[in-house]
């Protein structure tokens, strides 16, 4: 059964319905990121696509409020003509929703220098699996009254409820990048070099190691007027990049950064960002990789004995290997999330309270 209800309304009623009948379904938006999950157990399909207006864009108050179909491209469409954007990059922008990234917790590129998604969202407006309206967060920037359902909804995966509509924060079109490419045949000397160079710069510079067909390279990124920004990458080395905004695009849309369709399995890795450079030591043979070396975000695909190892070797330093593409039988062997977190407990009562039937995305998250 294919669910595709046009409004709020009509998101509840699919949502009753479903537990009425005893059913689930699978809740999608772009379906970029539809191969994230522990296993898929529900036929049927809710899709947010036909929640796609643009409901007030308030240029003084950089904010807009939208559907949760809308894609990223036609979000920043409408946000154009007021020479402003969400500066927010996915592979494919003009299939990715915008309830959709904000369900995923999508973190691409971009996240040192103009903040992560989640503290865009200023407020959310939801079904929950027992098929209840809810409303959380404000049109304004300063507002902490109530239960912060926003960030509870981010990266909940669609397991807690279906966002119908969302506003989020918007800001001005960015200062230009300017950018360095350094030499980066040894990945790790390289990422060591770029840690230390960013605790001494203490400023927003995005620092990125790149491994595609050609090698390894560090590209480094800064916004603003040409001399600041010179000053910033200076104690980097390397050559100026030229058309530094298209290249960081480039690179921000890479396939690796939703699974990527190279190699065995695409993953995604987070780590302090301290063990950043001895993780890449373990995925030096990867396929593709693009490593944020300021926040210790990974992305990169690898065979299957190279995701175990660096599974084990985040695990032991504290971080997460979530499994974006991988075949059946090695999700089934590794599994989507690995060890299950402290918050398991919480996490399953949390759930058990908006989605009591589990109608919602069973068997799309760890819980």
């Amino acid at each position: 059964m294919d669910l595709k209800p046009e409004d709020a309304s009509g998101v509840a009623d699919a949502v009753r319905t479903l537990r009425a009948q005893r059913r689930s379904a699978t809740v999608v938006g772009g379906a970029t990121l539809i191969d994230v999950a522990e296993t898929t157990k529900s036929s049927d399909v809710l899709s947010t696509a036909a929640l796609d207006d643009i409901v007030g864009h308030e240029p003084a108050d950089l904010t807009i409020t939208c559907g949760s179909g809308v894609t990223l491209a036609a979000l920043n469409a409408a946000l154009e003509v007021s020479s402003q954007t969400l500066p927010m990059w996915h592979p494919a922008p003009e299939q990715a929703t915008v309830g959709g990234l904000v369900a995923f917790g999508w973190t691409g590129l971009g996240r040192t220098l103009y903040g992560p998604l989640r503290d865009r969202v200023l407020e959310v407006h939801a079904v929950t699996g027992a098929g209840r309206a809810v409303r959380g967060g404000g049109k304004v920037v300063k507002n902490v009254t109530g239960f912060d359902l926003p960030r509870l909804f981010c990266g909940s995966m669609g397991t807690l409820g279906v966002l119908v509509e969302l506003t989020i924060k918007v800001q001005p079109e960015p200062e230009p990048l300017h950018g360095v490419v350094v030499d980066a045949s040894d990945p790790v000397t390289a990422t060591t070099m770029a840690r230390r160079t960013l605790d001494e710069v203490r400023m927003p510079v995005e620092a990125l190691l790149c491994r595609a067909s050609d090698g390894w390279r560090l590209e480094v990124f800064a916004p603003g007027p040409s001399t600041d920004a010179e000053t910033l990458l200076a104690p980097f080395g390397g050559e100026p990049v030229e058309e530094a905004d298209v290249r960081f695009d480039a690179i921000a849309r890479a396939p690796v950064l939703a699974g990527g369709s190279s190699g065995e399995v695409g993953v995604k890795i987070a780590v302090p960002p301290s063990a950043v450079a001895e993780l890449c030591g373990t995925l030096r043979g990867a396929d593709e990789a693009v490593v944020d070396v300021g926040s210790g975000l990974v992305w990169a695909t690898v065979e299957v004995a190279t995701a175990a190892d660096a599974r084990a070797f985040v695990e032991r330093a504290g971080g997460t290997l979530v499994l974006q593409r991988a075949p059946a039988d090695v999700r089934r062997r590794l599994g989507t999330w690995g060890t299950p977190p402290a918050t398991l407990e919480i996490m399953a009562r949390l759930r058990d309270s908006f989605d009591p039937d589990r109608v919602l995305n069973p068997g799309r998250f760890v819980v």
